[in-house]
């Protein structure tokens, strides 16, 4: 398969089953099937569970699936090691932490998580904390202490993720960010209102800013009954707005209870891109959705 790749968001770290094989919605043999091929996983614990000792379990959970599948995953920090990992026929995997709890919501945990290799960092996952409100709470935007946050993820090259977060956080973030922020699993609420989808004034902002956005395959934030439909619906309203330089794939796999209707798991993206070219976008532009748009935000924000 010569498709390319970059997901910004799996919760696949959640499975106590080989990273390898395992029968979740992503495994690495599946992910080598493109080329080349890119995947953030992300560091996720509950509220209540969301500990920096369950981070660093986590971390090293990680780790330790990095070194026992080295011969098919490299673990990548920068562009210049996605490209690497590419040239060597690995796939890329990268490091996020979804919810600043689990880093103690400090700067101290902060530097120390990029210092572990995490490179993606969402404020809150969805209940507020002393950073940022999340999207149970819309009204609430970030603290004094989510400023400091925030501009210090711009200093040492983390992106901030705002998937999750309410609508005033994504707009104080946006007054206060040194670098172009993300919303790493996030859809349209135009097409779908649901408050963990993005308003299209959000869309614009973001698109101006030169973050990104992924394209999220939970059902509930797809519409009803969802499948391809609510899929290419999303990806038309997107582009509409005109964010095919912004535009990428999020998944949001094994984070989420079930696919689109009809779908299994990553291997699905071959028949999205597809029916994508079967509907006239060219081979340029689902470049960009799949692979460019996600790897250029990295080349200009971490």
């Amino acid at each position: 398969m010569s498709i390319p790749r970059f997901d910004s968001h799996c919760d696949t770290l959640m499975r106590s089953d080989s990273l390898r094989n395992g029968a979740g919605h992503i495994n690495l043999e599946r992910l080598a099937e493109f080329s080349p091929s890119v995947q953030v996983f992300a560091i996720f614990k509950y509220p209540g569970t969301d500990t920096p000792e369950n981070y660093a379990l986590t971390r090293d959970k990680f780790y330790a699936m990095i070194e026992e599948n080295g011969d098919i995953v490299s673990f990548c920090r920068s562009a210049e090691d996605i490209r690497k990992a590419g040239q060597e026929g690995k796939v890329a995997a990268m490091l996020s932490v979804e919810g600043s709890a689990m880093l103690d919501c400090s700067i101290e945990g902060l530097r120390s998580a990029y210092e572990d290799g995490v490179r993606l960092v969402n404020l809150t996952w969805n209940a507020s904390n002393k950073l940022a409100g999340s999207c149970a709470e819309m009204e609430k935007g970030l603290s004094e202490e989510g400023r400091e946050f925030v501009r210090e993820c711009g200093r040492l090259g983390v992106g901030v993720d705002l998937s999750h977060s309410s609508d005033a956080t994504f707009w104080d973030t946006m007054e206060c960010c040194v670098k172009p922020p993300l919303c790493s699993h996030s859809n349209a609420r135009a097409v779908w209102d649901h408050r963990r989808n993005m308003t299209d004034e959000m869309i614009k902002a973001m698109i101006a800013k030169k973050g990104v956005i992924g394209l999220n395959f939970c059902p509930t934030f797809l519409g009803e009954g969802p499948g391809l439909t609510e899929v290419l619906a999303q990806i038309e309203h997107f582009m509409a707005l005109g964010a095919e330089d912004c535009f990428c794939l999020g998944g949001d796999l094994d984070g989420i209870r079930a696919m689109p209707c009809g779908w299994r798991g990553v291997e699905d993206m071959e028949a999205l891109y597809n029916t994508l070219l079967r509907r006239n976008y060219s081979e340029a532009l689902l470049e960009k959705i799949f692979f460019g748009n996600l790897m250029g935000y990295v080349e200009r924000a971490l």
